[in-house]
């Protein structure tokens, strides 16, 4: 059980619990049944450590790095997370979130976390506080990029923008209200002036930044998917960008592509990494935050 909720229930004497968090030491308590239903008087308790879910067997541990006992945070420290939907959603940062709540080595340090993704979200977004969707976990009036930032006075910044890039977005009527700044799909530069602009900005105010570079649209080979040639422009900027600014690169597009290309029985328009070939399902979004917490990690141990 996990929290007092049922886990899972097999007919077999294996079972893979697909939600468990890597870095984290988790306690089973199994009931076996017969074919009848019926069981032992008393269950077995199993405490066990699942293995760090790797992309590579060279790949950081990021989770069990930010949260074991050698954790960077500090009492206190705020992580802001700046982004399009991906980040709304906030999946990858719930990972991150409960791994340092449900760790020894974490849990008392009261490590604050900010959702600041806006739905639909380019660079400009972010640097203008431009929502033309409606918010999910994240910040429903988003501030300009300089306010925000004085605002949410983070330790770490973590950016992670691009796959909306490709988007024309018109200035017409949106569900969040009327957007009079129209964002035809953003050119290379354009990308790098605006992204360059953000880590500056987070950096002047004090923050240690991470950026990230985007995944993927749609989960076909490389080169099959429409949007790839675009996606591997756009990653080149924020690897580009990164090495500029002294920021630390998260390079999601390259670790998303290598897992899919080590799992090529599960390879589809979506479904293996994502839940409709950009935003992460569960296991994305574990990868996400494997990664993430791991350049978080790098930032603070610098």
């Amino acid at each position: 059980r996990s929290a007092g909720r049922l886990v899972g229930e097999v007919e077999k004497t294996e079972f893979m619990d697909d939600r468990a968090v890597p870095g984290l030491r988790y306690r089973y308590w199994v009931v076996p049944r017969n074919e009848h239903g019926e069981g032992p008087a008393r269950s077995c308790d199993l405490r066990v450590e699942p293995p760090a879910w790797k992309l590579r067997s060279n790949e950081d541990d990021g989770i069990a790095r930010l949260t074991g006992p050698e954790s960077p945070l500090r009492k206190h420290m705020r992580l802001a997370f700046y982004g399009d939907s991906i980040t709304d959603n906030s999946d990858y940062a719930r990972v991150l979130r409960e791994a340092v709540a449900s760790s020894e080595h974490t849990d008392d340090r009261e490590v604050v976390f900010l959702n600041r993704g806006i739905n639909g979200g380019k660079a400009e977004d972010l640097l203008l506080g431009i929502r033309r969707w409606g918010a999910g976990g994240g910040l429903a009036d988003p501030l300009p990029f300089h306010e925000q930032l004085a605002a949410d006075d983070p330790d770490v910044a973590v950016i992670y923008v691009g796959v909306n890039e490709p988007n024309d977005l018109p200035a017409r009527d949106y569900p969040s209200g009327p957007v009079d700044h129209a964002s035809p799909p953003t050119t290379d530069e354009d990308f790098r002036a605006h992204l360059t602009t953000l880590v500056r900005a987070a950096q002047g105010a004090g923050a240690r930044v991470v950026i990230a570079t985007p995944s993927v649209n749609g989960e076909l080979p490389a080169g099959e998917n429409p949007l790839d040639a675009r996606l591997d422009a756009l990653a080149q900027v924020v690897r580009d960008v990164a090495a500029a600014e002294s920021a630390e690169l998260v390079d999601l597009r390259e670790a998303f592509q290598a897992w899919l290309d080590d799992h090529v029985e599960e390879r589809a328009r979506a479904g293996a990494l994502t839940a409709d070939g950009v935003h992460p399902n569960e296991r994305g979004a574990r990868l996400t935050a494997e990664l993430v917490a791991a350049g978080i990690a790098r930032v603070l141990q610098d």
